[in-house]
């Protein structure tokens, strides 16, 4: 699935969230204080997601009850062990934070409301196979470094010759550059984004006759 492409429902995984708190314990998102040097605006704490070991389903049924009989209803305090029970140890989404930009660039100190939806892209599939998802093994796609100030390089390969678009777009699917557009040969190519990109979220993808790969860039200025 592509930025801006319907969603197959049949394919979609849910994961286990973890909240990694820089202060105020686990289970108090807020801004935190380690990512705000990095990107010179306030930024939320980390939050990682593992694969279920079952599904997420079995998971939400077996930690129900330890969730409503902890303080405050936040199980476990100060450790993830207990989580990491109901997984498989492997995390596709790791270290991901947002960033306070807020309008025309000044911070105004406000979290995403309660109800936001956060879309993330991917072309890996789980390894689950009670939850499949198609992998294009006849193309990869790289983009870095991420986050970028500017200097990002987008390297796909391919294992066969043949027409290949690749475009940048933004969260909404909207194509906001043509990075390249027409016949490639076998092997590993790299072409620079854009140095004008403001800053935001973006995905770079890559389209062929018979597969698509994206990757998600966020831009910091």
């Amino acid at each position: 699935m592509a930025p801006g492409d319907a969603n197959d429902p049949a394919d979609d995984v849910r994961l286990i969230p973890f909240l990694f708190a820089d202060g105020g314990g686990t289970c108090a998102f807020d801004y935190g204080e380690s990512e705000e040097g990095t990107f010179g605006y306030p930024a939320t704490d980390r939050i990682y997601a593992y694969y279920p070991a079952d599904s997420y389903d079995a998971f939400e049924a077996a930690y129900a009850a330890e969730v409503e009989g902890a303080p405050e209803n936040c199980y476990p305090t100060g450790s993830e062990s207990a989580l990491l029970d109901f997984t498989e140890g492997e995390r596709p989404i790791q270290g991901q934070v947002f960033a306070d930009y807020g309008r025309d660039g000044v911070p105004d100190g406000v979290l995403p409301g309660t109800g936001t939806v956060i879309q993330m892209y991917t072309t890996d599939p789980p390894p689950s196979t009670s939850e499949p998802s198609a992998p294009h093994v006849d193309l990869a796609l790289t983009v870095g470094p991420n986050p970028s100030v500017g200097d990002a390089v987008a390297r796909f390969t391919l294992a066969s010759s043949g027409p290949v678009t690749v475009r940048v777009v933004d969260v909404l699917g909207r194509e906001v550059a043509v990075l390249s557009q027409g016949a490639r040969s076998a092997g590993t190519h790299a072409l620079p984004l854009p140095s004008a990109l403001a800053a935001g979220i973006y995905a770079v993808e890559v389209r062929t006759p018979t597969a698509t790969a994206s990757r998600m860039l966020t831009v910091i200025r």
